[in-house]
């Protein structure tokens, strides 16, 4: 079986991307990574995170990262990830 591990993303400020995501998603809090704490890591299931990395100009690969999202769980989570997004604007 092969797993993903971790996708590392790219940003300027690692600290208020990590947050972001984890906000709109609803997960916990980013934890500070690597030897000098400069990037941060937001855990997923199956033991798979996103890992932000610091770069002062950060490359945009196009690319397509699917999930299942289980029908009778769609509405409210579709509800909950827009209402997030609504309370940053």
């Amino acid at each position: 079986m092969i797993q993903l591990d971790h996708l590392a993303v790219e940003a300027r400020d690692v600290a208020a991307s990590a947050r972001f995501l984890a906000d709109i998603l609803g997960l916990a809090d980013p934890v500070p990574e690597g030897e000098d704490d400069d990037m941060f890591r937001i855990d997923l299931d199956h033991g798979v995170f996103v890992l932000f990395s610091p770069a002062s100009e950060p490359r945009f690969y196009t690319s397509l990262f699917a999930s299942t999202l289980l029908a009778s769980k769609a509405s409210s989570t579709v509800c909950a990830r827009e209402g997030r997004i609504r309370q940053r604007s």
